[in-house]
């Protein structure tokens, strides 16, 4: 379904953010890329939508969506895929909503651009307690994880066919985290979506992703299945990762 090939991204002339990545999603499966802040994740995940803006810029590589070079595309053909095709959650809810709009309003937005359901019907399917009077609320009123579903919602106005979630449980409580975990897990499968998760959290994708992607320094230093990786560790960075998941020590 997509198709990254030999990815390399800049900021400026001195920063190479991302170094020939090569990475690809199947149909149907949950894919995991995990490293530290300022590995490059985030990079990858905005390169795939053409959202890398100035002073970043991609020197060279293919992103392809169903063959098509996602890198090549007119604004017309960007405007249908993003959010028609690929849509994206993004680190910080709050700051992706604009405070001055209804949480309907701005999923109904989203409607409008690509079809699909109302808000009320969206909010509900990600599961949001009581989604017409949420529907009516601005984002300031809403807690930590009602605004991450309000994202979710209105990630898939568009009915897309890939969710990339960029850190979807970033500042949340442990319980908050595992409760967007399992409703993204149940979104996918009920649509069929892919999804690319993207987290510095490696025990995160433990039991939510099919494969893992280890990245450091801008480049994909592993990859595998999520039991190979956790049983098998190849790289000296991937075992940093996992010995550096909390593990709780009882007197």
């Amino acid at each position: 379904m997509l198709k990254i090939k030999k990815l390399t991204v800049k900021y400026g002339t001195d920063v190479q953010a991302a170094k020939d990545v090569d990475l690809e999603i199947r149909k149907g499966e949950i894919v995991g890329l995990v490293g530290e802040s300022g590995s490059g994740k985030s990079t990858v995940a905005l390169s795939i939508l053409k959202l890398i803006g100035y002073p970043g810029q991609v020197k060279s590589g293919e992103i392809l969506w169903n063959e098509r070079d996602i890198l090549k595309m007119g604004n017309e053909e960007l405007r249908k895929l993003r959010g028609g095709g690929i849509a994206m959650i993004f680190q910080d809810p709050f700051s992706s909503l604009n405070p001055v709009f209804t949480i309907g309003d701005q999923i109904e937005e989203a409607v409008k651009l690509h079809g699909g359901d109302d808000a009320v019907t969206l909010l509900d399917a990600v599961q949001m307690p009581d989604p017409e009077s949420t529907a009516k609320k601005f984002p300031h009123e809403l807690s930590g994880g009602m605004r991450q579903r309000a994202m979710i919602a209105m990630a898939l106005a568009g009915r897309p066919k890939l969710l990339i979630a960029d850190e979807p449980t970033t500042a949340l409580d442990v319980t908050i985290q595992a409760g967007i975990l399992k409703l993204l897990k149940e979104l996918q499968a009920k649509l069929g979506m892919s999804v690319l998760i993207i987290t510095h959290n490696l025990a995160l994708v433990y039991g939510f992703c099919d494969r893992v992607c280890i990245m450091k320094e801008g480049r994909i230093v592993e990859r595998g299945s999520v039991e190979d990786i956790f049983r098998n560790p190849k790289e000296p960075y991937t075992r940093e990762l996992i010995d550096a998941i909390p593990r709780p020590r009882w007197k």
